[in-house]
């Protein structure tokens, strides 16, 4: 699978409409016409998706994750996590203070970022799972009452954690959705490239007081990783594959999806510019005519 280059073309964004309330507040109705100001070189100004904060952006503080929204601490991959919901949605660039509410739409997350859950869970019957915290989903086991349940599920950068094979990842979320639910995801990835599995016979680790790493194999054996990588805090967050388009692509349509989709495209509105081909957000749906949950 092949994924182009990506032009990056720094400019003014496209206003995002504002609620009545924010335009009556934000403008005066004495206030004298003026003349906009020209766009400055190198800077993106955007309405951050997440919280509706005004930012300006260089192509410095624009990074996957950098936190550059002062008012939430949003990066380029939260907003553009957002942004693909939106869509999927119907939302459009709103702004998710402004989505309005709907209780009849259920969604999931896996541990997802608390700034755009907490907002999630005002518009929406949604739920935010952890796997080793209240409320507990595995999602490569998750609970039956739960198939077919939800419209959409998030996951943001969690599948390169999941224990081989992460194709039980992908059946687990494909189960959870409704038919016709989207699935919006982000994982380190490399386009044009292989799924690199770093411990494919592993069922387990722990991590010792000494900080080194024991795999553990089905039969009981272990043995030490050699260079560990850890995301977000030892113990709980070691990376067990850099996957590649290509597998992440066909793992999703052989677990079911269909419309498995990367995602390049700036949403100039909310201040998302990916930098290149590497690690792009993804969505894939459940297919509307999918057989019965019990039977997959």
């Amino acid at each position: 699978m092949k994924i182009g280059p990506i032009e990056i073309r720094w400019h003014r964004r496209r206003e995002a409409t504002p609620s009545p309330a924010a335009t009556l507040a934000a403008v005066p109705t004495s206030a004298p016409a003026t003349t906009p100001a020209p766009p400055v070189p190198g800077q993106l100004h955007f309405t951050c998706n997440v919280c509706g904060t005004p930012v300006l952006a260089t192509r410095e503080t624009l990074g996957r994750e950098t936190p550059n929204c002062s008012g939430c601490g949003s990066t380029l991959r939260f907003r553009s996590i957002i942004a693909l919901l939106g869509q999927a949605l119907g939302r459009g660039d709103t702004p998710l203070p402004a989505w309005p509410a709907d209780q009849r739409i259920a969604g999931l997350g896996l541990s997802d970022w608390p700034g755009y859950a907490s907002r999630l869970a005002m518009v929406c019957d949604y739920v935010n799972t952890h796997f080793h915290a209240h409320p507990r989903l595995d999602i490569c086991a998750p609970p039956r009452e739960w198939w077919g349940r939800f419209d959409f599920l998030l996951s943001s950068d969690v599948f390169e954690h999941v224990l081989p094979p992460v194709e039980a990842a992908f059946a687990g979320s494909y189960r959870l959705l409704k038919p016709g639910g989207v699935l919006v995801l982000t994982v380190p990835c490399i386009p044009e490239a292989r799924t690199r599995e770093h411990y494919p016979d592993a069922v387990g680790y722990r991590v010792e007081t000494d900080g080194r790493v024991l795999l553990r194999r089905a039969d009981g054996t272990e043995y030490p990783a050699a260079e560990p990588v850890f995301h977000g805090g030892p113990g709980a967050t070691l990376e067990m594959r850099l996957f590649g388009a290509f597998d992440l692509q066909a793992g999703l349509e052989a677990a079911g999806f269909e419309a498995v989709r990367f995602h390049p495209e700036p949403y100039l509105a909310a201040g998302v510019v990916h930098e290149g081909p590497f690690s792009l957000p993804l969505t894939a749906r459940k297919p509307l005519d999918a057989a019965a949950q019990a039977s997959r």
